[in-house]
This record gives structure tokens, sequence and C-alpha cells, in this order.
């Protein structure tokens, strides 16, 4: 079965009650979410099990009015095939301050390397 993968960027991600909302969301959605908040740049990353989950997530995402919120990938990608965010439970998620700690986890659940090319650190297949 194949999950639903949606990439989210902000200018920055520091104040906790649109934090709280997100959390809120992902639960409500069973969708797995990594978060890099604090300082520049904000990161979302949510896996689910469906598109819909994923397309409401980011709907409700959108509507916290981000500074810079853009949409880098939205995709569905099979399942153990690219590797995927540690699976913990519907609604788990996992916050982040640093770039080098995100860049860490994102490594371990196999996913480092789609991550650096759709945040335009890598070149396709590098």
């Amino acid at each position: 079965m194949p999950l639903h993968r949606a990439l989210l960027l902000t200018h920055h991600m520091t104040s906790r009650r649109k934090i709280a909302t997100i959390h809120k969301h992902t639960k409500r959605l069973s969708i797995t979410l990594v978060l890099k908040t604090g300082r520049p740049p904000g990161i979302m990353l949510a896996e689910a099990m469906t598109h819909d989950a994923i397309a409401q997530w980011v709907g409700c995402v959108r509507r916290l009015r981000y500074k810079d919120f853009r949409v880098a990938k939205i995709e569905e990608v099979i399942e153990g095939g690219a590797g995927g965010l540690k699976p913990g439970g519907n609604g788990q998620v996992r916050e982040f301050e640093e770039m080098k700690e995100l860049g860490a986890y994102l490594e371990e659940c196999g996913i480092w390397q789609w991550w650096r090319e759709h945040m335009g650190f890598a070149k396709s297949g590098s």
C-alpha cells in the first residue's frame, strides 16, 4: 500500500500556538510528522496512508498563514521502497530545532537524499 508524503517549507516556526494546532490536525488525520522548529527555516515533512489526509492537512497548515509558506513536494511513495518516517502510531510528531538533528533522523529513516533533493540542497540522483 502506498504512502503519501508532503514536504512544506516556511520562513520559521516559533509560534507554539500554531505548532499546537498542527499537532491537533496531525492526530485527527492520522499523519506521521517531522517538524523543524525554531529559527529559519521551518520544515514540515508528513506521511499518511491516503492522499485525502495529506491534502486536508496541507490545507489546515496553509490556513495558519506562515511567512513564506510553500509546498515543496507532495507525492505518493511505495511503502518500504523509498524509506519513510519511522512509524510510531497514528498522529506521531517529532520535533527538531537543529537542521543537523533533522538530517541525522532522516538519514536513519532512509529519506535523507530525497529530502536534500526537494529542499534544493542536492541535484536529483546525486
